[in-house]
């Protein structure tokens, strides 16, 4: 069987579904990162203008209404308005030209135009009326009735649907100022004014030239009636208010600000960003095949000559353009090559046989032989360039295999599986940069011991991986061993992220959570269960931020026959 028949995947395609996730997430993730920044700066600006706005309009409407109250009072205080407010009887024959006429010789042709009233009125407190200006509305003395009852000095009311008096009959939304005419001598209440402004006047006011669409502005006075706009119901698109009390008019202004009332800028942002996600994500892909085929290509050749040598063509040799860990395996097989042709030419001229024999048991063998020789070769050379991390890193690498890839010996004394572990951790302190405690107590183990091998080695390499990956410092693995009653207790445990588990996890009530946690658990498991049935007990305690303690229970292995008995007794079981 070959090696493309074992595996569906080569390692090149691996490594190329194992980068694309991750570049598109990573790429996903700064991008909506980006886009939420800018979002929310965005929405911070449109904020800060919204609440200028509202600023705005709360001036323009105290400075507008400041403005009527100071004309309110320069007319109850001039003497000749005044001499008719006492005295309403003498002299109602001066009709509505005239007092039209008579307020426009006081205070010029525009008074009432440039502050944008319609009508001006002042009437006696029995509701005569004394003298008006501009466009008469209907029930007029019923609204100076209705305000003096209310027994305030001034007020601000809006008045819906006033008919007007004239041949075309018509009604307008005003909103009316009105004022006590008090008499300074005797102190008593002797008229009404009034100024009806149309809503458009506000309205002027309130949609300027940085007028913002979705922020609703309402005007209301000091009892709580609503003069222009209106409250909106507290839904989801409405997520701010702020209020202004005017101090110098009894006034107040609420502007209600939107959830955000943005514009397409974010909508484009977000066309934009899955645009350059995509490119970002082509490019990447191009970028990744481009790069692991100029790493595998060579690789495959010497895989490709590796499989001519299994099928007999002993007179392969390989060489590579570039000098690097590759072409020195290259040269490793070369010289293995070599040292395989020279045997047979020796022994070519004494025994055929013989000779056929060697070749078969050596392409047998070239695939293990190949590997130790190659690392062996390896580590000489790391020790000939005087590079000692490297050589420990190969040395602790081959005791590992020779230890691990025997085939027939599903067993491993207790102190071989300790040795393997130190050198695993030798390669795995070198690949993490940062230093990783480790102790290994079998104090309390009498004698020898054998276990299933690599049992240890996948959970310390799950706490490597997935325990220490949020840490950089401070990384411990104990593992603690015990002869009791006839038992082997083993505990591993490390001081990692841990995970989410409410209570102790039994091998026989693991299945879904063990599904979840990866292949090394799931798989010691089915270990257990094939090699020691039902005598034997693995749990878990774990939790978020509180590391990991995996048990065993396991039945004590002192001798070789001990262990094929338990494996007999496991058979029949």
């Amino acid at each position: 069987m070959t090696l493309q028949q074992r595996h569906f995947l080569s390692l090149q395609h691996k490594l190329l579904l194992l980068f694309i996730p991750i570049l598109t997430l990573s790429l996903f993730l700064s991008g909506t990162l980006v886009s939420r920044g800018y979002r929310d700066a965005l929405s911070g600006s449109e904020r800060e203008l919204a609440l200028r706005y509202v600023n705005r309009v709360s001036g323009s409407i105290e400075q507008y209404a400041n403005e009527i109250d100071s004309l309110a009072n320069s007319i109850i205080f001039n003497a000749s308005i005044s001499e008719l407010v006492d005295n309403p009887q003498e002299i109602r024959f001066i009709g509505l030209t005239a007092q039209a006429m008579f307020m426009q010789k006081l205070y010029g042709p525009f008074w009432k135009t440039s502050k944008g009233i319609s009508c001006f009125h002042i009437s006696s407190p029995e509701g005569i009326n004394i003298i008006a200006a501009g466009t008469m509305y209907k029930n007029e003395t019923v609204r100076d009735q209705a305000f003096l009852k209310r027994e305030k000095q001034s007020e601000w009311i809006r008045n819906n649907g006033v008919e007007t008096f004239g041949v075309m009959r018509s009604t307008a939304d005003v909103i009316s100022y009105y004022r006590r005419v008090i008499n300074i001598d005797s102190m008593r209440t002797t008229g009404v004014l009034c100024f009806d402004i149309p809503v458009s006047i506000f309205e002027s006011m309130v949609t300027g030239p940085d007028w913002i669409e979705n922020v609703v502005i309402t005007i209301v006075n000091d009892s709580g009636q609503v003069l222009y706009g209106s409250v909106p119901q507290q839904t989801g698109d409405i997520v701010d208010q702020i209020t202004i009390h005017m101090e110098s008019v009894p006034l107040s202004i609420t502007g209600y600000l939107p959830a955000f009332t943005g514009s397409g800028l974010t909508k484009s942002l977000d066309i934009y960003r899955w645009i350059v996600l995509a490119l970002c994500c082509l490019f990447g892909i191009a970028f990744a095949v481009t790069i692991s085929e100029y790493i595998f290509r060579p690789l495959r050749k010497l895989l490709k000559h590796m499989e001519h040598v299994k099928q007999g063509n002993l007179k392969e040799r390989i060489s590579f353009r570039y000098h690097d860990e590759i072409s020195r395996l290259g040269d490793t097989f070369n010289e293995m090559m070599d040292s395989i042709n020279s045997l047979m030419n020796q022994k070519i001229a004494a025994e055929q046989s013989k000779r056929e024999t060697e070749i078969k048991l050596l392409q047998t063998q070239i695939n293990p032989h190949f590997l130790y020789n190659t690392l062996d070769a390896i580590r000489w050379q790391a020790r000939r360039d005087k590079s000692p991390v490297t050589e420990a890193q190969i040395r602790a690498l081959s005791n590992i295999f020779r230890q691990y890839l025997q085939i027939g010996n599903e067993y491993i004394l207790l102190s071989d599986e300790k040795n393997c572990l130190k050198d695993y951790l030798t390669l795995m302190r070198f690949r993490f940069g940062h230093d990783i405690r480790f102790t290994f107590d079998d104090t309390k183990v009498s004698g020898p011991c054998y276990i299933l091998k690599m049992l240890l080695q996948p959970l310390v390499e799950n706490a490597l991986v997935h325990g220490f990956s949020e840490k950089e410092s401070d990384c411990e693995i104990r593992i603690t061993c015990e002869e009791k009653n006839g038992r082997l207790l083993i505990s591993v445990t490390d001081n990692g992220c841990g995970f989410s588990i409410d209570d102790h996890i039994s091998t026989e009530a693991s299945d879904k959570v063990m599904s979840g946690k990866g292949f090394a658990l799931s798989n010691i498991r089915n270990r257990l269960k094939m090699h020691y049935g039902a005598d034997s007990c693995m749990s878990i305690i774990s939790g978020k931020g509180k590391g990991t303690v995996i048990t065993f229970d396991l039945p004590y292995i002192a001798e070789i026959h001990n262990r094929e008995r338990l494996n007999n007794e496991t058979a029949n079981r």
